[in-house]
């Protein structure tokens, strides 16, 4: 039976048909998992942004009502402030309003720009090295300054909807804040053109998560789960960090820039390591458990023999 279905033409055809079905199959199951990771990569962007929209807002509508509340205060029970006339609150709001359209058209560009770097250089690096670069951009102070500046106008322009003009000290704190904003316009930038500035980043974010993460680990008041919890975020960025060292090392093409790329950063964390290890208990949960290693920071974490090898001379 099987040497007659061999030898018929129809089962050969048969066969082909149902090998090029499965290769469709499969080929539509990956696109489907590629359009729902690439999703689920653009809702952690999106989200990114729309918490620090969301922090921003809070804070613009307790700040419009304090400062509504000061000036009516003051032009009730003074005579300092005089009733804005009709031609004021509109130049006002007319103000407001330009404000917020400048506002809204930079940051809008700023974070457009952020997704067309993302878009161009999203397979060089990690997934969590990229979070970290984005979270690093969006939440940086220049860009909360300028999405605050933004918030804060377009809501100021929105209060005569409810049947609230906005006043003078509305008109003034806008004002201000516009002035921030184009003061921050060249760090914002600057940072662009250094998105992919690994360097920075492990100094910026990484080190103080390492530093932060070791002293909750080490810190008998903690419970064993939450010390634990501190360890792995711990062991996370070290390798983090020996992942950046290997990436800039990779980039780099003289034998004198391979010695190593990140060798101040191994520095002051082995400085950090030296000056904090007496305050580390040695029943803590971050303590080595190697006994053949007297010294603790020997205990065989890959990232501190790095540092120990590499370091430069540091004094005292």
């Amino acid at each position: 039976m099987k040497v007659w279905l061999i030898s018929q033409k129809w089962f050969w055809k048969l066969r082909t048909d149902l090998v090029r079905v499965r290769f469709i199959l499969e080929r539509a199951s990956y696109i489907h998992r590629t359009s729902v990771f690439k999703a689920k990569s653009n809702a952690h962007v999106f989200m990114s942004f729309a918490l620090v929209g969301l922090k921003n807002l809070l804070w613009v509508i307790l700040t419009l009502f304090a400062l509504g509340f000061v000036e009516d205060y003051i032009r009730n029970n003074t005579i300092l402030l005089h009733p804005l006339s009709y031609d004021e609150k509109k130049f006002n709001i007319d103000q407001l309003r330009l404000y917020a359209q400048i506002l809204t058209a930079i940051f809008s560009i700023y974070f457009a720009t952020i997704g067309i770097i993302l878009s161009t250089g999203y397979t060089r690096l990690r997934r969590d090295i990229i979070q970290m670069l984005t979270t690093e951009q969006v939440g940086n102070v220049y860009s909360r300054t300028l999405v605050l500046s933004a918030v804060f106008c377009l809501s100021a322009t929105a209060l005569h909807l409810f049947g609230v003009e906005p006043g003078l000290f509305v008109y003034a704190m806008g004002t201000l804040l516009t002035l921030v904003s184009s003061l921050a316009l060249f760090p914002l930038g600057q940072r662009l053109f250094n998105f992919f500035d690994l360097n920075q980043l492990a100094r910026s974010e990484i080190l103080p998560r390492i530093a932060r993460h070791i002293e909750g680990a080490s810190n008998p008041k903690n419970s064993v789960s939450l010390a634990n919890h501190h360890s792995k975020a711990a062991h996370l960025a070290f390798e983090q960090l020996n992942y950046i060292d290997d990436r800039l090392i990779c980039e780099k093409v003289g034998l004198g820039d391979n010695l190593p790329a990140l060798s101040n950063v191994y520095s002051a964390l082995l400085l950090h390591y030296l000056n904090q290890k007496h305050r580390i208990d040695y029943q803590s949960y971050w303590f080595p458990r190697r006994i053949k290693h007297k010294q603790w920071f020997l205990a065989g974490d890959s990232v501190t023999s790095i540092a120990l090898k590499n370091k430069e001379p540091i004094n005292g």
